[in-house]
């Protein structure tokens, strides 16, 4: 929910909820129904009229039950429910009979329009590309109750399944509304909620592999920024987050027929959230829309009397549809159960960390795991407290390991400083170097010592033998120069930058420990890695990943510590650096801060993007027979990602996808194209699924996403062209180059690769007479190694598209780069 909360003001807030409100007017009341609806008593329950709030000291104020507020609220919310209706029957009382003014006032029953971009006829007429004809697993218990269901949930307005995991009503009930709604040619559009990733997944793939369907068509999911869907689809299993997401957006449901929650019981922040959400638009401009909740436990009633529908001045909770039965039983296990297994190991409190054997075996956990097919791994939940995240969603796994920043203080050893450290071993605050035993019991103290070396770096090995280095530098790279000059003093520092240019590899002496550490920062664009070392302790990141131009630490344990800004020198292939090494005993001072780099110019390395694939000779049809695959079709998620692998492409690929088709820019497209650029004379070409594309409102950029069914995902490409700056960008996914108009020879047609699998073509010519640039621009997915084999795909994105020059004199800039 913190998510949530960042993007919200109190002024949306305020806007969010007056919606549907209503004046106040007086209401009838009626006596209670033989179906349970609640008798609305005026006399408790009348219209409340606001009066000047008088102030009360708080010594002076009455005492009451703190949750008192909620039972007035809920009072008032009834209250409003029931002017609300009572408004729009008196609105209408007299009027003629037209089917709007019908329509308005029944909010029981009644069709759910189309929406305004589907054509009625297109709307229905998708069913007619896939295969309805269905026999109901009659094992399941839910299916000797699907008459029963449909009948309910087509007669009123919100309707509450109770069944036992294991029921089947979770695949099964959107299932029944599907096949209804399409046996009568009628639209729906039905979303689904689930409380987990995997959930939302494993289930769409299970409804789809049970009706031959391929996922992402008719039925598909959608979790954080992963859309597996098309234009197609008509149900859609998404997190409760996602709901939450397109509900704060468009202030209503309208864009559903059916929105069904499930695992309400389960009472978690989002659900209990959407909940809320849901009856407040269900009550105002989404009342035609059919809600649908499903438990586990026998608290339904609790949900059936919240989302109670008023029906002639009366409050009827919406009916219950018990299951009874289950088809296959759910175990659970705990934790607890594990101590039969054998002795606990001893827990020392005042040093908290994770064994290394618990470590290994989360691995293998992961590992394992990953080796199931998809529908082994929907049936299996994994918990654990911030030390492993399982996101199959993303295909990924990543073991996150978080450690506690130890600092000799107050609150950790009882020290109330390091000279009080030095103090309780009889050792004077000057003490340099500590006596060995003394270095070794703080290492160990302070729990970096597995991490830490016990010999020297100095003079053992290049690149950190003193008498090589000048100025403490051992510079193997001719193009920085503006390096710093190292005080010999009391902490000695010899650094080398290699070759490549790409930063810094340091022998730090810390003098107060009688040691010296290996540490490093080096940049590979061409792997898209940034390497960050402390001694024995290293990490490497995704260089993609680096927000340019702020400030990080890596840290060890808050003792041992890089920190570094990294920003990229506009159109130049360099990076602006700077870098510092620190080592903090305590929390509040430092005893070494040695500058390693001060806004020093690296060069960005020359990546081999014409190197064609990471595997030479590589070839789909040998890599599918490798793994006994047949087809490509016959890809699961795992096959994907390891291909992925193995192309070199996922260490390009950030955490999320740079393209979702649910949202802007590439959710709304004619001819494949959302267009923005209104400058007259442009002409894009028509681009025909699985490719769509945008142009930005300068014209200039362009940027597409490319539906390939092989990987399980969508690639991104696009072209920046700044000829103001005479610089062309290319991108593909996180790949990004510069191309120097300066250089570029008009009409030559240039390639680019990310190892050879992703490609992005271009050619720029100008008619200087026109003022005006001719630009060619094809992207193509190839899977096959060798000069003379055919691509998978190819999409022409641009073809003769004539760009007009652009007034550079608003940038400062009168010449263009052009040869004429």
């Amino acid at each position: 929910m913190s998510r949530l909360r960042g993007e919200i003001t109190i002024e949306e807030i305020d806007d969010w909820f007056a919606i549907g409100a209503k004046s106040v007017k007086n209401t009838k009341s009626v006596p209670r129904t033989a179906t349970g609806g609640r008798f609305f008593n005026t006399e408790t329950q009348s219209a409340r009229v606001p009066q000047q709030k008088v102030y009360v000291p708080s010594y002076n104020q009455p005492s009451y039950n703190a949750t008192a507020y909620a039972e007035a609220y809920k009072i008032e919310e009834e209250q409003d429910l029931f002017n609300s209706q009572s408004q729009t029957n008196n609105d209408f009382a007299g009027l003629s009979g037209k089917m709007e003014h019908l329509d308005l006032e029944s909010i029981v029953s009644g069709s759910v329009a189309v929406p305004d971009d589907l054509v009625p006829e297109n709307a229905t007429d998708v069913y007619n590309s896939y295969n309805f004809d269905h026999r109901y697993d009659q094992k399941l218990p839910i299916t000797q109750y699907r008459d029963q269901v449909l009948a309910t949930i087509e007669s009123n307005q919100v309707t509450v399944i109770q069944g036992s995991t294991g029921s089947g009503k979770t695949t099964q009930v959107p299932q029944y509304i599907l096949d209804h709604y399409a046996s009568m040619g009628k639209y729906c559009n039905i979303i689904v909620t689930q409380p987990r990733r995997i959930a939302a997944m494993s289930i769409a793939r299970r409804v789809c592999s049970e009706r031959n369907w391929d996922v992402g068509t008719i039925c598909g999911y959608q979790v954080g920024m992963d859309r597996t869907a098309n234009e197609d689809t008509r149900l859609l299993y998404v997190t409760t987050g996602v709901l939450l997401r397109k509900l704060i957006k468009t202030k209503n449901m309208l864009q559903f027929t059916h929105v069904i929650l499930d695992e309400v019981h389960e009472r978690d922040q989002e659900t209990d959230f959407s909940l809320l959400i849901v009856r407040k638009l269900l009550r105002s401009n989404s009342r035609h829309v059919k809600v649908v909740m499903m438990s586990a436990t026998f608290d339904s009633d609790m949900f059936g009397q919240y989302f109670a529908v008023p029906i002639r001045d009366r409050l009827e909770p919406a009916p219950v549809v018990c299951v009874e039965g289950k088809a296959y039983n759910v175990s659970e296990y705990y934790a607890d159960d594990l101590t039969q297994l054998g002795e606990i190991p001893p827990l020392d409190e005042t040093r908290p960390e994770i064994s290394e054997l618990a470590y290994i075996l989360a691995c293998r956990l992961i590992q394992e795991f990953d080796n199931l097919d998809i529908k082994k791994q929907g049936g299996i939940g994994v918990a654990s407290v911030s030390s492993v995240s399982i996101n199959t969603c993303k295909s990924e796994m990543r073991l996150t390991i978080e450690r506690i920043t130890q600092t000799v203080s107050l609150q950790d050893y009882n020290f109330v400083d390091f000279d009080t450290w030095l103090a309780s071993k009889d050792l004077p605050s000057t003490t340099i170097p500590l006596p060995e035993w003394a270095a070794t019991q703080l290492v160990e103290e302070l729990g970096v010592a597995k991490y830490v070396s016990t010999t020297t770096c100095y003079d053992l090995k290049s690149p950190f033998i003193e008498a090589d280095a000048v100025n403490g530098w051992k510079n193997d790279c001719v193009n920085v120069t503006n390096t710093q000059v190292f005080d010999s003093g009391t902490s000695r520092l010899v650094c080398s930058i290699p070759v490549g240019c790409s930063g810094a590899t340091c022998c730090m002496d810390i003098p107060r420990l009688n040691r010296s550490l290996e540490v490093s920062m080096l940049i590979e664009p061409c792997t898209n890695k940034l390497l960050l070392k402390i001694d024995k302790m290293e990490n490497d990141l995704l260089l993609s990943d680096v927000t340019f131009g702020v400030h990080y630490k890596f840290s060890l344990y808050g003792i041992i510590n890089i920190e570094y800004t990294i920003r990229e020198v506009d159109f130049e292939d360099q990076y602006e650096v700077n870098m510092t090494l620190t080592v903090c005993f305590d929390s509040t001072t430092c005893e070494i801060e040695h500058p390693v780099f001060i806004n020093t110019i690296l060069i960005k390395e020359v990546c081999n993007w014409t190197s064609e694939f990471k595997t030479p000779d590589f070839s789909m049809s040998l890599w599918l027979s490798d793994r006994n695959l047949t087809m490509t079709s016959d890809l699961n998620d795992i096959n994907a990602d390891e291909l992925l692998q193995d192309l070199g492409l996922t260490d390009f690929m950030g955490s999320t996808s740079l393209c979702d088709h649910g949202i802007s820019p590439f959710n709304t497209l004619t001819d494949g194209w959302n267009n923005e650029c209104t400058t007259p004379g442009i002409v894009l070409s028509s681009i025909s699924h699985p490719a769509a594309c945008h142009a930005n409102s300068d014209c200039n950029r362009f940027s597409c996403c490319i539906e390939v069914d092989i990987l399980k995902r969508s690639l991104f490409a696009a072209v920046y062209l700044n000829p103001c700056r005479y610089n062309l960008q290319v991108q593909l996914e996180q790949l990004t180059i510069d191309v120097d108009l300066f250089t570029y020879t008009w009409g030559e047609r240039k390639q680019y690769f990310l190892y050879g699998v992703f490609r992005l073509e271009f050619m720029i010519n100008h008619v200087a007479t026109e003022r005006v640039y001719v630009v060619d621009v094809n992207i193509k997915v190839c899977f096959e190694a060798g000069s003379g084999s055919s691509c998978y795909q190819e999409i022409t994105v641009l073809e003769d598209t004539r760009i007009q020059y652009p007034n550079c004199s608003t940038s400062g800039l009168e010449s263009l780069p052009f040869d004429g």
